[in-house]
C-alpha cells in the first residue's frame, strides 16, 4: 500500500504504537520495535545499516536483505522515475511512503511483502497512477510480488502464494463471488490475477505489459485499464441494513 507523507513528517520518524494493519497479511505480524529510530543519510539509498536496523533476529534480517537486494533492481527498472528507498522499518502494517520509507510486517515465509511495497516505487510516478486506473496499483504490486516469489523462492511457496494459487484455480464465477465477498481480494488479489493471466504468469511478459500499458495511458490521457482487462474492479458491498 502506498502513502503520501505530510510535509511536516521527517524522514526518520518511526510510527510506534498499536496501529491496526492496513490489510491482512499471510503471516503473524510483529509489533514495531519500541526504540529510538535511526535517521538514514539524507539522499542515500537504503543500506544494511538502515534496513530493519532494530530487528533483533539477525538471521531473518540478513535473509530479508538478500531478498531486497535481488528484488529492488527489478522494481527500479520498471519505474518511469524511481523514488529511492532510504529506510525500512519493522511495523505492524505494510506501507510504502513517498519520502523513501517502507514499513514492513516482518515474518518468516513472508519475504514477498517487500516485493509488493517496492513495486509502489514504480507505480507511484507512472501514468497509470491517475484517475480510476490508480485503483489498480495494489493489483499490479501483488502481481509483481507473485512473479518475484516464483523466481526467487521457487518450489517453496509462501502461505500468501498458496492462497493466490487457490484463487487461481477457481472458476471465473467463483472468483468473482470471492471478490464480492472479500475487500482484500477485491483490491489486491482479483486485479492481480487478471494482470497475471494477461502476462501469462511470466515476469518478462509482465514487464512488457506494464511498459505498454503505461505508454498507452500516457498517450490517451484517460483511464484505460477497465477496457484493457474487460472487468472493472467491483465496488465495495453496500452496508447491510440495520
Amino acid at each position: 500500500m502506498a502513502r503520501k507523507v505530510p510535509l511536516m513528517l521527517p524522514l526518520g520518524v518511526v510510527l510506534v504504537g498499536c496501529v491496526p494493519p492496513t490489510r491482512d497479511v499471510s503471516c503473524p505480524e510483529v509489533p514495531v520495535v519500541d526504540a529510538a529510530p535511526r535517521r538514514p543519510p539524507v539522499g542515500g539509498p537504503v543500506s544494511l545499516e538502515t534496513f530493519l536496523p532494530l530487528l533483533p533476529d539477525r538471521d531473518l534480517r540478513l535473509e530479508l536483505w538478500a531478498f531486497y537486494r535481488k528484488t529492488e533492481p527489478l522494481a527500479r527498472r520498471l519505474a518511469p522515475e524511481w523514488t529511492e528507498v532510504r529506510l525500512v522499518i519493522a511495523s505492524d502494517r505494510s506501507l510504502w511512503w513517498t519520502h523513501g520509507l517502507i514499513e514492513l510486517p516482518v515474518a518468516k515465509k513472508d519475504q514477498g511483502a517487500l516485493a509488493h511495497e517496492l513495486f509502489h516505487g514504480a507505480y507511484h510516478r507512472s501514468a497509470l497512477n491517475a484517475g480510476e486506473d490508480a485503483a489498480w496499483g495494489e493489483g499490479f504490486a501483488d502481481a509483481f510480488r507473485y512473479l518475484i516469489e516464483v523466481r526467487l523462492l521457487g518450489s517453496d511457496p509462501s502461505p500468501w502464494r498458496r492462497e493466490m494459487d487457490r484463487l487461481k484455480a477457481l472458476t471465473p464465477e467463483e472468483r468473482r463471488a470471492a471478490r464480492d465477498a472479500d475487500e482484500t481480494i477485491r483490491v489486491y488479489s482479483y486485479p492481480a490475477l487478471l494482470i497475471l493471466e494477461r502476462a501469462q504468469w511470466d515476469l518478462a511478459r509482465f514487464e512488457a505489459l506494464w511498459r505498454d500499458l503505461d505508454a498507452k495511458r500516457a498517450a490517451a490521457g484517460r483511464d484505460i485499464l477497465h477496457e484493457v482487462f474487460g472487468d472493472a474492479l467491483a465496488q465495495p458491498l453496500p452496508p447491510e441494513p440495520d
